[in-house]
């Protein structure tokens, strides 16, 4: 799947925003998309979290694990965003299975969930001394290797 150059750097400040703790920056860098545009930004940034937490539990997650994580995620972005640990462990769990309905999280809260949770993700868990957006760049690297979605 290729991916727009044009959203992706979207994404990425997006996320650079998340990793700086910085909200307004967040909301800043997502401003100017389409509501097209942003679908396919909130889709990319679905892709990173599933990629992830696939990454970090090989075998798949509990739900333990997922509750464990989202408990990691909400509270040490607790200073400047206030996420709920369950919807967070929602949105990892059908993120890293593919689940379309998303775990159940309310559309309003996608967005902010899934760029919150991915930025965290990307910056605890890239590798020793890697920087989140090398991590990132490896992420791109396995989506665009993926085949394009049947249209079927």
């Amino acid at each position: 799947m290729q991916i727009s150059e044009r959203i992706e750097g979207h994404v990425r400040d997006a996320f650079g925003a998340v990793i700086s703790r910085d909200g307004d920056a967040m909301v800043e860098a997502l401003k100017g998309l389409t509501a097209e545009d942003s679908a396919t930004a909130v889709g990319l940034a679905l892709y990173v979290v599933g990629f992830v937490v696939n990454d970090i539990h090989r075998d798949g997650a509990t739900d333990e694990e997922l509750a464990t994580l989202a408990r990691q995620i909400t509270e040490t972005e607790s200073d400047w965003v206030q996420l709920n640990p369950d919807t967070v462990a929602s949105l990892l769990g059908a993120a890293s299975t593919g689940d379309t309905l998303l775990g159940g999280v309310a559309r309003e809260d996608l967005a902010g969930n899934v760029f919150v949770s991915a930025g965290h993700l990307l910056g605890a868990f890239s590798g020793q001394g890697q920087p989140w957006h090398e991590y990132l760049d490896e992420i791109w690297t396995a989506l665009e290797a993926e085949p394009e979605p049947s249209s079927s």
